[in-house]
């Protein structure tokens, strides 16, 4: 009896990543964003009746970024007229995030491992209480991102909560655990940080030497935020020695 041809239904995403913890990037961004902040300008504030200085400073630093290509291939024999640009278009839909989340880590671009070394912590509800405190203490009471491997999530404890779609710090900062943030002893934290992605665009061709189908599925994606407000935390490895 012939087997019974199956392949895979579509890719789930998992959940409670950057592209989720993130807002949308609404500007024209595909040849890169050139970003002016008013960030982390220091506020002041004047008692009744007083006559005193408020700190006048100009915007942020200009940071600028530029766009990434994601791509996704598949290969298969022509005889199984399988749908390659469906099953490519489909894995990269749910890969952008990990794809972004890689970038936002380590990147040429302004990324989360440029930022400063705060200290270290042997209890991860610990430090994500410090990054609360730190967030809270450079944005002035702007809402502000933590960042970290998904691992953390089941060992963050009373730190965090759910709040629909996203995770959230007691503190009430959002919390992006993208599966493409590689490391298992850092967490991070950020002001808000912000997102895009393009429409997928896919070609398929033939390989008549060996009657191969190929086809690529591309997108483009931008990750964005004001480095003037970049920390990170030592916690014990999600690996045991």
């Amino acid at each position: 009896m012939p087997l019974s041809p199956w392949m895979l239904p579509a890719p789930v995403p998992t959940r409670y990543g950057l592209l989720e913890a993130s807002y949308s990037l609404t500007v024209p961004w595909q040849r890169g964003v050139e970003l002016q902040s008013g960030q982390c300008l220091t506020p002041g504030a004047d008692g009744p009746c007083e006559v005193s200085d408020v700190p006048v400073e100009a915007p942020g630093a200009v940071a600028e970024f530029e766009p990434i290509s994601m791509r996704q291939g598949s290969i298969c024999s022509t005889l199984s007229r399988a749908d390659l640009d469906k099953f490519s278009s489909q894995a990269l839909e749910v890969r952008a995030e990990y794809l972004l989340g890689l970038t936002l880590e380590t990147s040429t671009n302004p990324d989360l491992a440029g930022g400063s070394s705060l200290d270290v912590f042997t209890s991860v509800p610990a430090a994500i209480g410090f990054l609360d405190r730190y967030l809270g203490l450079n944005l002035y009471g702007e809402e502000g991102v933590v960042h970290m491997n998904p691992g953390f999530l089941a060992v963050a404890g009373d730190a965090i909560y759910r709040d629909g779609n996203i995770y959230r710090t007691a503190g009430g900062h959002r919390i992006s655990a993208s599966p493409g943030y590689q490391s298992v002893t850092l967490l991070y934290a950020t002001g808000p940080v912000f997102t895009a992605v393009s429409g997928i665009d896919t070609r398929s061709t033939i390989d008549r030497s060996d009657n191969t189908s190929i086809a690529y599925a591309d997108e483009a994606g931008i990750v964005v935020f004001d480095p003037c407000v970049n920390g990170n935390v030592t916690v014990p490895s999600l690996i045991p020695a």
